[in-house]
């Protein structure tokens, strides 16, 4: 038995700190969508000139 001076709690979900994780993943999301074309473009250049790092094994 441990010794503890507050009791033993059960671990529950806290919806409010869920819902306030979603609302800053939505925002920064948000922010990120103008800069999908520009990082599609570029992905799709690394691509073609084949200037993607390799792993070397």
């Amino acid at each position: 038995m441990t010794r503890s001076a507050t009791p033993p709690r059960t671990v529950t979900g806290r919806a409010d700190m869920s819902a306030i994780g979603y609302i800053i993943a939505g925002g920064v999301l948000l922010l990120l969508f103008p800069l999908l074309p520009f990082i599609a473009i570029a992905w799709l250049l690394s691509r073609a000139l084949g200037t993607e790092p390799r792993a070397e094994a």
